[in-house]
């Protein structure tokens, strides 16, 4: 696994991952290194710490949980689509400013910044 021991340890202290062990040495397989990696998109796609022991507890429970599983993972995906889309706005306006400064500098524009995007995005 690509990321640092004291990652892989706390996962483990907070019952995310269990690693069988040999002689006192942790033995991870592909499914551990698997889910590990899941484990990371779910930390990334922004589920707290909570979210991710009860999504641990629910999967432990078995099929009897993937409904709860399932809306915890598309209100996250709510939440991430609402980010992006705000994201995808600011890049939007930093766009725009970067082609208005352009045309001020080739001179072809006389406008303001706000009616030179109205202008830009007229359809």
């Amino acid at each position: 696994m690509n990321t640092s021991s004291y990652t892989i340890r706390y996962y483990e202290k907070e019952g995310l991952l269990k690693p069988n062990k040999e002689n006192g040495q942790r033995i991870y397989d592909d499914h551990d290194v698997l889910w590990f990696q899941f484990l990371q998109h779910l930390k990334g796609a922004g589920l707290s710490l909570f979210e991710m022991k009860q999504y641990v507890d629910w999967r432990s429970q078995g099929d009897c949980t993937i409904e709860q599983r399932q809306n915890l993972l598309k209100t996250k995906r709510n939440e991430l689509e609402e980010q992006i889309r705000l994201q995808q706005e600011h890049l939007q306006i930093v766009t725009d400013k970067i082609d208005f400064y352009d045309a001020q500098k080739n001179h072809t524009v006389t406008t303001d910044f706000e009616t030179f995007r109205k202008q830009q995005h007229a359809d």
